[in-house]
């Protein structure tokens, strides 16, 4: 009898030791970083941690500030920055279970860094490019944004195309509660303005301590959650599609043909910025009114208004900063005004061949229909067409012509 209890206890002290249930795995919500693509939003799930009186993260692809980045998981993806005023972001939440101390974990995440996040330089107030390669610091604690235990760090992230990062950490303490932030090249002799995209984390894994293959520790649990996900194969960026995906291309224009004076295209030198508080959807505040015209007691049907101030950067369908608050003005005339059918049509100058031309204008057309039906309004009165070349309002031998031929209307299609 006493030896069927010792041969017992042995069975159940090895099948304990042996490994571990994926009941203990530590899950995060919203791993995914899914939620509305918006400026200063960050995903569902995760807590804002400013502690400078600075904008949150983003959540993309929203349109803003140049980020055209595909998302590695789904639909979107979280962005943060570091400022050139030695402020940066992060991002909390609570875990499913603690981490243990004197457990050793393996965890992994997608990084990038995106070309282009254009915004306000925080020192000088100039536009800057905020694409200094930056690392990812996972901090745990006992609260929401506590930094109790510095838990791993990445390596600078340089790669445009999601990479897989994998970690591997041992708890001093234990941990409720996990927090993302985006943080400096070390040692930091001066701040400077970087970004990081962060997508698709992987459960937290207990794993033995002399366990050095991470990834073979984490993809497995990651594909027990979801088994569509492709850990092999990340999606590229929109900017590094193969060859033979790429669009035709416009004849070259030695001048910006769509930026305002006021906006610099984003160049390749490492310098600077992050989010406006200009750019928000929810919380853009319309000072004065734009477009004039876009009046119930005004417009008629068959009119056609011009959207003023919505920029794009050169050859691109995203929105640059500075659109949001026309954009807004649209969103909130059709909201007031159910009745009212518009179509959105997109134009462009003619320094481009056609082909071109109507698939630019097309594309920047359905962004703004999209931007709408994002907001709210029915997609059953929202229409767009690209027109390319075609319409011109004025001669395209000036600069300043071209810019004001580089455009999207409202076409009032029916007021009921």
């Amino acid at each position: 009898m006493l030896f069927r209890s010792i041969s017992f206890f042995v069975i159940c002290f090895l099948f304990s030791t042996s490994g571990f249930s994926q009941e203990e795995n530590i899950v995060l919500t919203n791993a995914s970083f899914e939620g509305f693509p918006s400026a200063a939003r960050p995903p569902k799930a995760w807590l804002d941690c400013d502690r400078f009186g600075e904008t949150p993260p983003d959540t993309h692809p929203s349109g803003a500030f140049g980020v055209q980045q595909v998302a590695q998981h789904k639909n979107t993806f979280l962005g943060m920055v570091v400022r050139d005023n030695d402020t940066f972001e992060s991002v909390s939440q609570r875990l499913s279970q603690p981490i243990r101390a004197g457990q050793c974990y393996a965890f992994s995440i997608f990084l990038a860094r995106s070309q282009h996040y254009v915004s306000q330089s925080r020192v000088t107030g100039q536009q800057a490019n905020y694409t200094a390669p930056i690392v990812l610091r996972i901090w745990g604690g006992d609260q929401y944004c506590s930094k109790k235990e510095l838990l791993a760090v990445s390596d600078l992230v340089i790669n445009h195309n999601w990479k897989e990062n994998p970690f591997k950490f041992e708890a001093e303490q234990k941990h409720t509660y996990i927090t993302f932030e985006a943080f400096y090249k070390t040692p930091i002799l001066f701040p400077y303005n970087g970004n990081v995209l962060i997508d698709n984390a992987s459960p937290i894994v207990p794993m033995m301590c002399k366990e050095e293959d991470l990834l073979a520790v984490v993809q497995p649990e990651r594909l027990k959650l979801d088994p569509t996900i492709n850990v092999n194969q990340p999606p590229l960026a929109s900017n590094d599609k193969p060859k033979e995906e790429t669009k035709p291309k416009p004849k070259k224009d030695p001048e910006p043909k769509d930026i305002p004076d006021t906006y610099e295209k984003p160049s390749t030198v490492i310098t600077t910025p992050d989010p406006d508080p200009v750019v928000v959807p929810d919380q853009v505040v319309v000072q004065e009114k734009i477009m004039e015209d876009l009046d119930r007691e005004k417009i008629k049907e068959g009119q056609t208004i011009p959207i003023d101030k919505l920029y794009f950067p050169a050859d691109s369908t995203s929105f640059a900063a500075d659109s949001y608050a026309v954009l807004e003005e649209i969103y909130r005339f059709l909201r007031d005004n159910p009745g009212i059918e518009v179509e959105l049509g997109g134009h462009t100058n003619d320094r481009c061949d056609a082909i071109y031309c109507n698939e630019l204008s097309e594309k920047r057309a359905k962004a703004v229909a999209d931007f709408l039906e994002e907001r709210g309004i029915s997609r059953f009165r929202l229409s767009h067409k690209g027109y390319g070349k075609t319409n011109p309002i004025a001669s395209n031998k000036t600069r300043e012509n071209r810019k004001k031929n580089q455009r999207v209307e409202i076409k009032i299609v029916r007021i009921k």
